[in-house]
């Protein structure tokens, strides 16, 4: 059974999305479509933020990403989602767990 996991952070100095959408092991096609790349090293996010280095990063917004998707027929099984960090201001995280 095929499950795919989207998730998204606002970070707050940067005031960017960022919407990660796959890791090492994802479809290459499936990420082509969705207009991901793993970060460069030169990049801002590849510098910033370690865990991005082995993430799948689109610049569309999560519910461009979940419309493309649906296109696909994968369907949204759960989500979840809030403020996080020290005193739930420094960013806003959210996970939609997919289903095909």
């Amino acid at each position: 059974m095929p499950y795919m996991v989207i998730s998204t952070s606002k970070w707050v100095y940067q005031n960017k999305i960022i919407t990660v959408v796959g890791d090492l092991n994802s479809d290459s096609e499936l990420m082509t479509y969705l207009q991901a790349e793993i970060p460069k090293p030169n990049s801002e996010l590849y510098t910033n933020r370690c865990l991005i280095r082995s993430h799948y990063i689109t610049p569309l917004l999560p519910q461009q990403v979940l419309d493309l998707l649906e296109r696909k027929d994968w369907r949204v099984v759960c989500s979840s989602g809030g403020p996080s960090g020290k005193n739930h201001d420094e960013r806003e995280n959210w996970l939609w767990t997919l289903h095909k």
